[in-house]
């Protein structure tokens, strides 16, 4: 328990530590996002010039007698001016999301890594595990094995007794089922006499007397 314990615990201090100090690539993270800073704020330093010169030239081209084609130009001067700095933001914003998608990345990794070494030193810490003992079955006396032979046969015997009623009470049912049928066709022997019986001669009609 002990060990498991300072196993921990020196984990942990690992974790803390690495947390602590920055490793390269954090290092390097960090040092391009200070630079995609810096370049993002010259764009816009440009840009805010670039705008401050279009009111400039726009105020001029009002002091102008024709002043519609002179403010077209000064707007397509600054069109032209502001293309190459949104081409550069574009690639800045691109760059700035690799930059978090590495960063993901390495932190993720980072934390994998952390879990598995104090997964690992848990586990080199910990006590091997040892199989429950099966509890020892007390040797059966003469007298038990007596008792247990006597049941089985008082079992068996209830079955075959059981058997043997089941086996009398179907005898006696066919013996019954043969006696109804028998006198069934005494029956019908007795109606089919009565019915073949001959009939007997009309008797003879009385003559008149002289």
């Amino acid at each position: 328990m002990i060990r498991t314990a300072l196993a921990l615990a020196l984990a942990a201090l690992s974790l803390l530590v690495q947390a602590q100090e920055p490793s390269a690539g954090q290092a390097e993270a960090v040092e391009a996002a200070a630079q995609l800073a810096a370049q993002r704020q010259a764009l816009a330093q440009q840009r805010l010039q670039a705008q401050e010169r279009l009111k400039a030239e726009q105020a001029d081209c009002r002091s102008r007698f024709v002043v519609s084609p002179c403010l077209r130009d000064a707007e397509a001067r600054h069109r032209s001016e502001l293309a190459p700095l949104r081409q550069q933001e574009i690639a800045l914003d691109r760059a700035e999301r690799e930059r978090k998608t590495v960063a993901q990345q390495e932190r993720s990794a980072q934390k994998k890594e952390a879990h598995d070494a104090s997964r690992q030193a848990a586990a080199e810490a910990a006590p091997p595990a040892t199989e429950p003992s099966k509890p020892s079955k007390s040797p059966e006396s003469a007298e038990q094995a007596r008792q247990r032979q006597a049941q089985r046969d008082a079992k068996q015997a209830a079955k075959k007794t059981e058997a043997a009623g089941r086996e009398q009470e179907a005898a006696q049912r066919a013996q019954s089922q043969q006696e109804r049928q028998a006198q069934a066709e005494r029956h019908r022997q007795q109606q089919q006499a009565k019915q073949t019986k001959p009939a007997l001669p009309p008797l003879p009609v009385p003559t008149a007397s002289p």
